[in-house]
C-alpha cells in the first residue's frame, strides 16, 4: 500500500469513527427524549444538537476523502476550513442578541461546535503528515521475528 493510500484509509477510519459516535449519541439522546422530555432538554438536548451538527460536517469531510487519493490536495482543504472556521469565530459575537433564548442558544452551540472542528481539522492534518508504520523485519529464512515477552528479539 501506497504511503498516501495509508493516511487517507486512516482519515477514512478516523471519519467513520467520528460519525459512529455522533450518531450513537444522537441515539440515546432522542431516546431519553421519548422517556422524559424535560429531563433530555435540561441535560442532554446541547450535546444531541451539537453532534447533529457536528455529523453533517463529518459527512461532508468523509464524501472529500473518499472523492480524492491527493494527501495534498486534502491538507489544503483541512487547512482551508480551519482558516475559514476560525475567521468565523473571530468574526462572531459569542452571544447573539435575539429576541429568542433558543436561537441565541443555537447560536453559542454553533461557536462551540466550531471550535471542535478547528480541533478535528488539525487532528485530520496531523493524521495526513503520519508516516506508515514499518513492518516486521523477516529473518533471511523469511520466518517473521520473534520477540520475548521482556520486548527483545530472539
Amino acid at each position: 500500500m501506497r504511503q498516501d493510500n495509508w493516511n487517507i484509509e486512516q482519515l477514512r477510519q478516523s471519519l467513520d469513527r467520528k460519525i459512529a459516535g455522533t450518531e450513537e449519541r444522537i441515539r440515546k439522546g432522542l431516546e431519553e427524549a421519548e422517556k422524559n422530555y424535560s429531563r433530555f432538554f435540561e441535560w442532554q438536548a446541547d450535546d444531541v444538537y451539537k453532534a447533529g451538527r457536528l455529523r453533517d460536517y463529518y459527512g461532508v469531510f468523509r464524501n472529500k476523502v473518499n472523492g480524492t487519493d491527493d494527501v495534498e490536495e486534502l491538507q489544503r482543504y483541512f487547512k482551508d476550513i480551519v482558516r475559514y472556521q476560525q475567521e468565523r469565530l473571530l468574526a462572531n459575537p459569542p452571544a447573539r442578541n435575539s429576541t429568542s433564548p433558543m436561537a441565541n442558544m443555537a447560536h453559542t452551540l454553533s461557536l462551540e461546535c466550531m471550535q471542535r472542528l478547528i480541533q478535528d481539522c488539525q487532528g485530520f492534518l496531523h493524521t495526513l503528515s503520519l508516516k506508515e508504520p514499518k513492518r516486521e523485519m523477516k529473518e533471511a529464512n523469511g520466518q517473521p521475528v520473534k520477540k520475548k515477552s521482556n520486548g527483545l528479539k530472539r
